[in-house]
């Protein structure tokens, strides 16, 4: 009776050491920031001459977190390159348009990786418990790695945030060029209905569309960290542009 009990205690606490294991991972391999941020299409603009490179720039943020300032680092950004920044959209020969739909915190799907690189953990777990001796003495070895597995876990948490922001960029077509615009908007009515709106004309705006995803990830990141982060890189990514 008393081996079962011994038995099925260290299968016990091995499953929590095998967690453990993966905690540890996590903690070594995220302790320093990762931040990526990626462009769904790129956009190309037709070069203009330095007098005409005049800019409009306007950033909205309709996510939670309004402190999420990007438009004055990213004018600043811009008259470096060498752009003029005004208020005035029909003085402009370049529209900036964005908004900041979403910063939130991610799972980032790493589950997988974590529990793959848990199990090379195990493995050396097992040898540890080996080294202290056979018997109570080995039961005993991996009771105090799962307490210790235990500890890391509580203490350990992968943590993502991601940014999301849709981009507009308008450019003034070159003198006598016309382009024709066409828009299709479809409006819910009541539960099922709904109603289609088209509206046609003609506009001296080349228009073009991308959106900008940025990531940051480590060990129990915080949002102060993860939002620097963040907004550099879309600062960075959006002023690339020009």
């Amino acid at each position: 009776m008393r081996s079962k009990t011994v038995q099925l205690l260290t299968l016990v606490l091995f499953s929590l050491y095998l967690g453990g294991c993966s905690a540890i991972y996590t903690s070594m391999a995220k302790s320093d920031l990762h931040s990526q941020t990626k462009m769904s299409r790129t956009i190309f603009l037709d070069p203009m001459s330095e007098d005409k490179r005049i800019i409009f720039v306007q950033i909205r943020n309709t996510s939670d977190q309004p402190a999420f300032e990007l438009e004055n680092q990213i004018k600043e950004k811009l008259r470096h390159r060498g752009y003029q920044v005004t208020d005035d959209p029909e003085r402009a020969n370049y529209w900036l348009q964005a908004n900041v739909r979403r910063v939130t915190e991610d799972d980032g799907q790493y589950g997988e990786n974590a529990l793959n690189k848990g199990f090379e953990g195990a493995l050396t777990g097992g040898y540890i418990g080996s080294a202290f001796g056979s018997g109570d003495g080995k039961v005993a070895a991996v009771i105090a790695g799962a307490l210790i597995g235990m500890a890391v876990e509580a203490s350990t948490s992968d943590v993502y945030y991601t940014a999301v922001t849709d981009v507009l960029v308008s450019v003034r077509a070159r003198e006598g060029e016309v382009l024709k615009t066409q828009e299709n908007t479809r409006i819910r009515m009541g539960a099922n209905g709904h109603r289609r709106v088209t509206s046609s004309g003609t506009t001296d705006m080349k228009q073009y569309q991308t959106r900008i995803v940025s990531t940051a990830n480590k060990v129990n990141l915080e949002y102060e960290e993860a939002a620097f982060t963040l907004r550099n890189g879309l600062i960075n990514s959006i002023s690339g542009i020009f």
